[in-house]
């Protein structure tokens, strides 16, 4: 998934509970030659679709690396706050999140509950995996007391 500037920390926030129940999930917040790379990289691996958090100011090399995806063969996604034409082009399935901008610095809350219906279908769509990958967690995480407890 590509997630670069203001986008970058909901990319993150998505690709940590999506590595929990899909096996190779590639998180990209560096833009220029790095994410063209990686993102030849995951076609060779096999990749089929990008996951692309666009929210505002729409930077370029979000843009350039959606088209650079689509020119490997890979289907893009994108979470953003509107479809103008360049990202509509760019995108082969757009899903709309509202950005608030009311404050000083624009809300992303529409996009966040977004990403966690995206985990939940992601789940949905393997759900023997997806629970068995959990419970692997759950018990490395127990074993090596990743957490606090009581």
């Amino acid at each position: 998934m590509i997630g670069l500037r203001v986008s970058a920390p909901l990319a993150e926030y998505f690709g940590y509970f999506a590595r929990k129940i899909h096996p190779d999930v590639r998180v990209l917040t560096d833009g220029g030659s790095t994410v063209l790379d990686a993102l030849a990289q995951a076609r060779g691996a096999g990749g089929e679709w990008v996951l692309c958090f666009l929210l505002p100011r729409h930077p370029r090399e979000t843009l350039q690396a959606m088209s650079y995806a689509r020119s490997l063969g890979l289907r893009v996604a994108t979470v953003t706050d509107r479809a103008a034409e360049r990202v509509r082009e760019a995108s082969d399935m757009v899903l709309p999140a509202e950005v608030g901008t009311r404050l000083v610095f624009d809300s992303q809350a529409a996009a966040m509950v977004l990403a966690g219906v995206l985990l939940e279908a992601l789940s949905d769509a393997a759900p023997k995996r997806a629970q068995e990958r959990l419970e692997e967690f759950e018990q490395r995480a127990a074993r090596l007391g990743f957490f606090e407890t009581g």
